[in-house]
Formats: C-alpha cells, structure tokens, sequence
C-alpha cells in the first residue's frame, strides 16, 4: 500500500464501513481499506517507494503498524460523550467547552490564559464512574483539582493534583456521580488550560427519567418563543434557572420565584436548542429545550 508522506495510522479503527489511510494507492488500487471481519490485522504503509524521490534518508519510508477492528456493539460507551458541558471560559470560539467531548482528540477546549479556570460536564443520568480520564494538551494543568457531584451544588474531592505534568491522566474512583468538574488552579505554560478530551465509564445508577420522577419538576413549553414555566415547585420557593448553548456556554442564569415565567433576554436572537437545568428544593432537572428567536 502506498501512501502519502502525510498520512497516519490509527491504532483502533471501528469495523463496519470504509477505512480511509491517505493512501494514493492501496490494495486494487483503491486508497480505501474496508476490514472484513472484526480481527487484529498488520497494516503497511510505504512513502516513495519506487525510490523516485531524492532523500537525505532512503531507509525511512515504510511503516507498519498492527490495528485491531473492534465490533462497536461490544466498545463501552464514553459516558462524557456529546453531553453539555460548560467553562468558566475560552480563549476564542475555535475552542469552547463542547470540543473536550466530542470524541475528536484533534479538538480540544482551551480557557483564558489565566488562573484558575473550571469545565463541567453533566452526564444527565446518575452513574458509577469506574474510569475518568483527562487527556492534557500542552497547555495543560500543572495543578488541579477533579471532582464530581450528584446535584451540581454539593461537590467531593476526588484527586488535587499538585505537581501534574500533562499527557493523559486516569483515575478509578467507583463512586455515584452525575457531574464532573475539572478546576485548572495553575497553569504550566503562558497559555491556557486546555483539554482535549474527558471521558468517563462505568454503569448506569439512576436514569434522568427516575431522577425526574422523584423530583417531579417540569419545564414548558418545549419549543418557546422565549418564556418558560418551572413547574412542580412552591410558589414561595427561589429557584434557579441556567441556559447554556450546545457549545457549553452559559447564556443567562437567573433567579426566580415559584410560579412566576422565566425570560430569555432580548439579546439571544438565534433559534436553536439550549440546555435549561433548574436547581430548586425538590432537586435538579436539565431539559432540552428548542427557542422559537
């Protein structure tokens, strides 16, 4: 198989379609790999290899490297994957908070260069975490601190890192957990903190359906122009109402009594889905909800 000078191998590939390696030519002349069954397999890939091209180094241009094709119906699912999550900040629209679980480690999230910065992700469902793990670009976190929590309001420590040094780190907590928080309390470059992944495995504890039952707290109507009702509260309660893009950034947090309408302001102009959580006596509801703007 020939490829391109610029082309890589990947490790893990998902069976069940085409395999595109950057290869001019591959096997019938066809730059595309398709695997045909779910199987460890060795994989060559060979840079000029009719010797055309005049090289300082001629003994360099193959490479071969073993790839396992996995059934993705037998892959444990990271738990952090597509679900909203939020910062504290960015440093640019290139790299928000959304971009740390997108399952793309070419993304990444980075905050504002300076000190300290927080990413949240809701999981939406209550699980027991086995595996967290944080993949540092080389702006990372030379101290942090992870932690998680059930309800977004009470938190446990789970690692403070002091003297990190970046790369990827793993941690096996077994505990019930909702939400998890990664606070950057220095950074070890002049640049921000910056992740390019977070991931999380383990089993289902309690759905977002049981949650809501128990809480029996609802917000309508889904979609709005605009306003919104909390329902299932005391009207003599203070609740606490969070919009969020889907990027992960926070567009208003406001404060409202029991019965009253929540109002998105004026400056949200686009039309889209949002996250909408609402923290309040009974517990804690996020809802997806599309605003008619």
């Amino acid at each position: 198989m020939e490829v391109s000078s610029t082309s890589t191998l990947t490790d893990t590939l998902r069976a069940g379609g085409c395999i595109l390696l950057g290869a001019t030519e591959g096997p019938n002349g066809s730059p595309f790999w398709v695997p045909g069954s779910f199987d460890s397999f060795t994989v060559q890939a060979t840079v000029d290899g009719e010797g055309a091209w005049d090289e300082l180094i001629e003994t360099n241009n193959s490479l071969e490297a073993d790839v396992d094709v996995e059934d993705p119906s037998e892959l444990v699912p990271n738990l952090c994957y597509l679900k909203p999550v939020t910062a504290t900040s960015t440093e640019s629209w290139e790299y928000p908070a959304a971009k740390a679980v997108d399952g793309n480690f070419g993304t990444r999230w980075s905050s504002a260069f300076s000190d300290p910065q927080t990413i949240t992700v809701d999981l939406l469902d209550i699980y027991t975490l086995d595996v967290i793990a944080l993949a540092w670009e080389t702006a990372y976190s030379s101290e942090y601190k992870l932690r998680i929590s059930l309800d977004g309001d009470n938190w446990t420590l789970l690692v403070h890192e002091t003297e990190a040094d970046g790369g990827n780190d793993l941690f096996y907590p077994a505990v019930d957990a909702r939400y998890i928080q990664v606070e950057g309390i220095e950074r070890a470059t002049e640049w921000g903190h910056s992740l390019w992944e977070i991931q999380a495995y383990g089993e289902l504890s309690m759905s977002q359906q049981e949650l809501d039952a128990a809480v029996e707290i609802n917000v309508v109507p889904n979609p709005s122009s605009g306003s919104l009702k909390v329902l299932g509260v005391d009207t003599n309660e203070t609740v606490t109402v969070s919009v969020s893009d889907l990027s992960g950034r926070l567009v208003t947090t406001q404060r409202i009594q029991g019965g009253q309408p929540f109002e998105l302001p004026s400056s949200v102009q686009s039309a889209g889905y949002h996250v909408v959580r609402v923290q309040a006596r009974e517990g804690d509801v996020t809802r997806l909800i599309y605003f008619e703007r």
